[in-house]
């Protein structure tokens, strides 16, 4: 790339962190056309070019509660967790401060779930913040609360309780899911307008 940009001086380069594309800008759209046609005739470089994708997050509006009881028997031992809580989106202020896009809380009282199946509750949760409910893009900003469930002697393993907090999550009483897109933006200026 760096030879092909010492070509034209007009061109940037940005490679996308997110979405791992390359894109380049120029003064128009023949300049980049005339400027791909060199790089296949002079680089011998495939180029597949279109429109930049835009990288969209989910989030919810409002708070809503979870029950979910994941109960599965196919012969010999089976799978049983129930998990109860909130979810509930987050500030700007509270997602600064925390320094991550999602927090799970544990507030479980007594051993309903027992202690050694947080850390599963807990991948589970960040398991559906991985794809969202609304069109399946990464949840950001929400705070997942876990405050009670049960397990069985016999049926209840990590998969079982991990596959409940997905589930329980996907399907919280009517939380509304909105986009939005998430664009990092850089504006360059003559130093000229600039004011004192």
């Amino acid at each position: 790339m760096w030879n092909c940009s010492r070509l034209c001086l007009t061109k940037k380069w940005v490679v996308g962190l997110i979405l791992q594309e390359t894109i380049i800008s120029g003064m128009g759209e023949l300049h980049l056309e005339v400027y791909i046609e060199r790089m296949k005739r002079e680089y011998d470089v495939e180029v597949v070019s279109g429109k930049p994708n835009v990288n969209y997050k989910e989030t919810i509006a409002s708070k809503a509660s979870f029950d979910w009881l994941h109960k599965k028997q196919s012969g010999g031992s089976g799978q049983y967790a129930k998990v109860q809580g909130y979810i509930e989106p987050m500030t700007d202020e509270e997602l600064k401060e925390l320094g991550k896009p999602n927090e799970f809380k544990n507030k479980c009282m007594g051993t309903n779930i027992p202690p050694e199946y947080y850390p599963s509750c807990q991948k589970g949760a960040n398991d559906a913040m991985a794809e969202g409910a609304l069109v399946g893009c990464e949840v950001e900003g929400v705070r997942v609360v876990l405050e009670d469930g049960a397990s069985h002697a016999v049926d209840s393993s990590d998969m079982a309780f991990r596959i409940c907090m997905v589930r329980a999550q996907e399907l919280a009483d009517g939380p509304n899911y909105y986009l939005f897109q998430f664009q990092r933006k850089s504006i360059d200026r003559p130093t000229q307008s600039v004011t004192q």
